[in-house]
């Protein structure tokens, strides 16, 4: 037997200058942060930027 996987995965709170919060709306969950999983080797910080980044 494998050793069990875990998905790991991190997000953000990003706050523009007018103080607006920016969230995505996901087709299953509604309203949340941006984010998505770590990939093997990136930091949860890196992780955060990049999917911060996306949108």
């Amino acid at each position: 037997m494998g050793s069990p996987r875990h998905i790991v995965s991190a997000a953000a709170i990003i706050i523009n200058e007018r103080q607006e919060i920016l969230l995505i709306k996901g087709p299953r969950r509604g309203w949340e942060m941006p984010g998505g999983q770590v990939e093997e080797g990136e930091s949860f910080a890196q992780a955060a930027i990049d999917d911060g980044e996306a949108f």
